[in-house]
């Protein structure tokens, strides 16, 4: 008989980590570094692969108990910790079984829930109680053996109910108590008062106090009466809470410091600072030290600072800090700026830096009460130590604003000016703080500095005033830089304030006394274009140094551009002027303009820039504006005209005589050749043949082709 086969070899399996697509799982699958060739034998291990755990591709991946493996993937460069104590696990080799897909085994294990930091004022760890939790308590009596009977876990989970909010949770637990076998003490009585407290079950509270009292026996401490007395002071019930106040002196329970200070918050949030003040008193009577928490109550309604010169002296600091800058401002309101500055004093007693907030209220008392002096040096102080910008609290524009308003008129606009580039930087835009600090620069005499706020403001949005445009333009206008004091005046417009005309008229006569004529016609077209119907004097200066310039073509545009805005300029006198500086041609064009928009002239305007052309010798222009006046049906003296024509035949221009002649004398001929010209006509309507004029023509054209 033939020996039998031998068994198959044990193979260990191996487990190593691999990284899941869940941040907080880690699943334990194969190994997979022995591989076996297809339709090859199964690689034996390796020396210490036993101990290593290495398996083959065959093995049937696991996933372990969840409760192992839900700590966090290791990083990068880290070996794997060994997941199992004990000697490697080991099955028979053979067909390979089905595999667990990776997403059932990923649903398989429940992630772990990552709890919040824990909060400092609460040392003890939160409960996160979930409603899955109340399923484990109903199982609870079907477990064997019996679990622990005590209301330790009770305790944990109504505080977390509590915490998270979730009050009706609370009660139900409290009441599943009874059916579990769990008796009630007094822990448990005082985490649910708490729990549901919280919510303001002020009513719920009270019934279940009665039962705890009444129904289970159980005797209140003086924590029940602590937790009962808080949680009606959260409410603001402050009636019920002093009812259980003097219920527990009473049934002979000492209230404690915790028991005052509950009552005195309470009473202070209310506001009745009386009730809180005698309840701090017999505190003190009964030999009750007053604690930090008791002061820091105090503090916040309290009208002096002497409980901080007490708090000082025991060495104690207040819980709430804020309290100090409460305290600091409620000085200021009542007018106390003594007790304030000393509250500010004891501030670096209890290791507290000033905030803005707090110069801000001792500024802005000062201020009120008429002492600058004071509120400079207190700037001058947060200044020098930097708290603007490294304060978190904010000053009010109550105590910037007048403060930068009275160093701008007092010649310290500089100061104002540093200080208020620290307010910007924490996102200050007061627009009356700009706008003193633009007037103050006016003062001064520093436009630019003015020009660069502006600059600022208009970037920022900020809305502008119109006297602060109107202080840049003076400003430049006594420097004497005209240029610059258009542009801020064209700045002034475009921002939508309106100009007045004595600020119209201070730039034009600055920027014409210059010669600069075009830049003064520009602002004369803003100002007509606004409305402005003053300082035609200096209109006409500005129209009449266009023309001399030769910007004719500008000069007529400013003119209909006032015309069209009801404001019509002296022609005469500027005709006069024109003609009188030997600008005949100008004055021509002038003329035209005038009749071509059917204006009014003076009667003998015409007749001095006719006469005035012809003796310049410029016979065709005058011709040219006589015809023109004529088609117009102006009226011209007759002896200007014969002047002119007879001007015209000594220069040879008997065509022009000619026509002249018949549209002012009616057909009347002013010329020898005017009257051949006439008896050839005549000839030819008489005896029907070819007139002088067409024979000569003939006679050149013939000669001309031989």
């Amino acid at each position: 008989m033939s020996p039998p086969p031998p068994p198959p070899p044990q193979i260990p399996i191996h487990h190593r980590r691999r990284r899941s697509n869940h941040p907080l799982i880690t699943l334990r699958i194969q190994n997979h570094h022995l591989r076996r060739p297809p339709g090859g034998p199964v690689p034996s291990p390796t020396p210490g692969s036993a101990a290593r755990g290495h398996m083959p591709d065959d093995v049937e991946p696991e996933v372990d108990d969840p409760a192992r493996e839900l700590d966090q993937v290791p990083g990068p460069g880290l070996r794997p910790r060994p997941c199992d104590e004990g000697p490697p696990r080991v099955r028979q080799a053979g067909p390979r079984p089905p595999v667990l897909p990776l997403r059932r085994a990923v649903r398989a294990v429940r992630p772990r829930r990552v709890d919040p930091p824990r909060d400092p004022l609460h040392p003890h760890p939160r409960v996160h109680a979930q409603p899955r939790q109340v399923h484990l308590v109903d199982d609870m009596p079907k477990k064997r053996p019996p679990v622990d009977r005590t209301d330790r876990m009770f305790v944990l989970l109504i505080d977390g109910y509590g915490r998270a909010g979730i009050p009706q949770e609370a009660v139900k637990l409290f009441d599943k108590m009874g059916e579990l076998g769990v008796d009630r003490t007094t822990a448990s009585y005082d985490a649910f008062f708490k729990a549901i407290l919280r919510s303001g079950r002020t009513a719920m509270a009270k019934r279940y106090f009665n039962r705890m009292v009444k129904d289970d026996g159980i005797a209140a401490t003086a924590h029940t009466y602590n937790t009962l007395i808080w949680g009606f002071c959260l409410s603001k019930e402050m009636t019920t809470a002093n009812r259980f106040f003097e219920e527990m002196r009473q049934r002979g329970i000492v209230p404690d410091v915790v028991t005052y200070n509950t009552l005195i918050n309470g009473f202070g949030r209310v506001g009745k600072m009386e009730e809180a003040e005698r309840l701090f008193g017999e505190m003190v009577g009964l030999n009750l030290n007053p604690d930090v928490v008791s002061y820091t109550v105090m503090i916040k309604g309290a009208e002096v600072g002497k409980l901080l010169e007490e708090m000082k002296e025991k060495g104690l600091k207040p819980v709430d800090l804020s309290v100090l800058s409460r305290l600091v401002s409620r000085q200021c309101e009542l007018g106390d700026l003594g007790a304030a500055v000393r509250a500010v004093e004891l501030m670096g007693a209890f290791d507290v830096r000033p905030g803005a907030s707090d110069y801000g209220a001792l500024i802005e008392g000062f201020i009120k009460g008429g002492s600058f002096d004071r509120a400079v040096e207190l700037l001058d102080e947060m200044l020098e130590k930097g708290t603007l910008s490294s304060s978190d609290s904010e000053m009010g524009s109550s105590a910037y604003v007048p403060l930068i308003e009275h160093l701008c008129n007092n010649g310290q606009t500089k100061k104002a000016e540093i200080f208020f580039r620290q307010l910007m930087k924490r996102g200050v835009d007061d627009p009356t703080a700009f706008n003193h600090l633009i007037r103050g620069h006016a003062k001064e005499g520093l436009p630019e500095s003015m020009v660069e706020l502006l600059t600022i403001m208009g970037r920022r949005g900020v809305a502008t005033e119109a006297d602060v445009h109107a202080s840049i333009v003076e400003s430049y206008l006594k420097k004497g830089e005209s240029a610059d004091a258009k542009t801020a005046l064209e700045g002034m417009v475009e921002a939508g304030h309106s100009v007045s005309p004595a600020l119209y008229r201070a730039v034009l006569h600055a920027l014409f006394e210059e010669g600069r004529v075009q830049s003064a016609s520009r602002v004369m077209k803003v100002m007509v274009e606004k409305g402005v119907q003053d300082n035609m004097d200096l209109v006409a200066k500005v129209l009449e140094a266009l023309f001399m310039r030769g910007h004719v073509g500008e000069a007529l545009g400013r003119i209909d551009l006032l015309m069209r805005n009801g404001c019509v300029p002296e022609y005469d006198e500027l005709l006069k002027k024109l003609c009188e500086k030997d600008e005949l041609v100008t004055a021509a064009r002038l003329v035209e303009f005038v009749l071509e928009k059917k204006c009014e002239m003076g009667s003998g305007t015409c007749d001095n820039v006719l006469v005035g052309l012809m003796s310049a010798g410029k016979t065709l222009d005058a011709y040219s504006l006589a015809c023109n006046v004529k088609k117009n049906g102006r009226v011209v003296e007759e002896g200007v005209y014969r002047d002119l024509i007879k001007s015209l035949n000594e220069e040879g221009n008997t065509k022009q005589a000619d026509t002249l002649s018949r549209m002012v004398f009616k057909g009347e001929v002013s010329s020898e050749e005017g009257y051949a010209k006439q008896a050839d006509i005549l000839s030819r309507m008489v005896l029907g043949g070819e007139t002088e004029p067409v024979r000569k023509r003939r006679k050149n054209v013939a000669v001309n082709a031989v």
